[in-house]
């Protein structure tokens, strides 16, 4: 099978990328196989080579090397061909969807990841793209659009960019009327902190924002924040930051479905997996078994059991 390694060389800083490539080289030489290794130019550009290699027709594991942005681009370069395997090498600055499976230095692993399972996962359809781990509307994705500023400097680690974010952010307008529904039910509405539509537990470099979310779950996790008072905010936060806020029932609705619609007055910031947009609509849909991910052996037995156990408990095994 043909092995392609789309690598992201400003992602994190470019440093596990430096020390990624010659593994790489060095794994093919000793073992052999096939594997062509394709730097990306500009933004998009992975989502342009994955669709390449998709469209040959052939049977294809397509490795992702960079953040959270490098792996949604290549998402949905993939989505609807069967011949593609995913991949992650997570180099970037948060890699939050791999978070949620495990071991981060597992997917670092050449032999591991070459060597691994594939197996499938849900992604998340939202404003005509795929998403793998978390889409929302409100101040989250409001802190998103505003972590630019501090992402990659020097001694600013990704979660401290987001939470230097978040305390800029601050300073605005912090909540927005929004009107909320979950598979088409009754509406919503009020003024909202944000909606969270979510398969990945974290973002952010390792916040938890949806701590109910799992990528075994053939289920969406909506994570809905009514608003807050600023210092109540402030307060919270290091609730929120560790995945402790489900239980502050008088703001956080923790709900679970297959569709989410999300309706603003005006257009505001909309997160894709980190990558933002702007939208006065968000309507997020579960897309069950999307893509085949390949996880390291040690992960994907563990995967697999756990998918097995969720598939009982729903069927009433």
């Amino acid at each position: 099978m043909k092995n392609v390694f789309i690598v992201n060389n400003t992602a994190g800083g470019g440093k596990f990328t430096v020390s990624l490539l010659p593994q790489i080289e060095s794994y093919f030489c000793d073992n052999g196989g096939e594997y062509i290794i394709e730097p990306t130019r500009c933004v998009g550009h992975a989502t342009e080579i994955a669709r390449k290699y998709a469209q040959l027709g052939e049977p294809v594991r397509i490795y992702a090397c960079g953040g959270d942005g490098t792996l949604h681009e290549v998402l949905n370069g993939i989505v609807g061909f069967d011949n593609v395997e995913l991949g992650a090498f997570p180099c970037g600055t948060g890699n939050d969807y791999v978070a949620s499976f495990g071991d981060r230095d597992l997917f670092m692993n050449v032999a591991s990841q070459v060597g691994g399972q594939s197996v499938c996962v849900d992604v998340i359809s939202a404003a005509g793209q795929y998403s793998l781990n978390q889409c929302s509307m409100g101040f989250d994705a409001a802190v998103a659009d505003n972590v630019i500023r501090f992402k990659g400097k020097k001694h600013i680690s990704g979660s401290m960019a987001y939470l230097l974010a978040i305390l800029d952010t601050l300073g605005g307008k912090i909540s927005n009327r929004l009107t909320v529904s979950v598979d088409d039910g009754e509406e919503m509405e009020g003024e909202f902190l944000f909606a969270i539509s979510a398969k990945g537990k974290y973002q952010g470099g390792g916040i938890m924002s949806a701590p109910s979310a799992s990528p075994v779950s053939r289920m969406l996790n909506f994570m809905i924040v009514r608003k807050v008072s600023k210092p109540r905010f402030v307060t919270l936060l290091p609730k929120y930051m560790k995945g402790r806020h489900t239980d502050i029932h008088d703001i956080v609705l923790n709900l679970h479905g297959r569709k989410m619609t999300v309706k603003a007055e005006r257009k505001l910031p909309v997160t894709l997996d980190g990558e933002v947009v702007f939208a006065d609509l968000l309507v997020t849909e579960i897309v069950p078994s999307a893509v085949k991910f390949i996880l390291p052996c040690e992960l994907a037995d563990k995967f697999e059991r756990h998918t097995r156990v969720k598939e009982a408990v729903s069927a009433g095994v």
